[in-house]
């Protein structure tokens, strides 16, 4: 189960940008698949090779190299939700993320027959211009998969390709 304290460390970084690539780059080769939770695995995603990673049990962080993008995949509890949105909205105020709401786009969608939704805005963060975006995809009636994109449009074109690879790679294990 995640608990506040957990969700506290783990939405340290919960933001997730850049799907505004328009380029596409060669295949990426990947690191390897991670189940969450590492016991009792509900869902899995992989990561592209070269890039840095955190498993922690509940989640996975990752970024290129260069650490111009965010990624984060963490299972939450149905019931933690609304701290984990607490959470995540009070992450984004510390590293100094403002969205344009103007900007905000949804969409709904079925994941593997649950209802989920993405939330993409433009923002900007110390470094200046980025996008954000928060995909919230239900896996069970207790589990949620909470994941953010975070990072400059430029890296969205760069690694446009493993971002794809990382989306499509997500599977619901049970």
């Amino acid at each position: 189960d995640v608990c506040s304290s957990d969700l506290v460390s783990i939405l340290r970084a919960a933001v997730f940008a850049g799907l505004l690539g328009l380029g596409l780059g060669p295949a990426p080769a990947f690191a390897g698949t991670h189940s969450l939770p590492q016991a009792n695995p509900v869902v899995s995603v992989t990561i592209p090779d070269g890039w840095k990673f955190v498993n922690d049990g509940l989640a996975v962080e990752a970024s290129p190299e260069e650490e111009d993008l965010y990624v984060s995949f963490m299972l939450v509890e149905m019931r933690e939700f609304p701290v984990a949105m607490k959470h995540w909205e009070e992450w984004a105020e510390r590293m100094n993320i403002k969205l344009d709401e103007s900007s905000k786009q949804v969409r709904k969608f079925q994941f593997e027959g649950g209802d989920s939704i993405t939330q993409k805005w433009r923002a900007t963060d110390r470094d200046g211009e980025t996008t954000v975006m928060r995909t919230i995809l239900k896996l069970s009636d207790e589990k949620l998969l909470f994941a953010t994109e975070w990072g400059s449009q430029e890296a969205a074109k760069k690694y446009h390709a493993e971002i794809v690879e990382m989306r499509a790679s997500v599977t619901k294990l049970r």
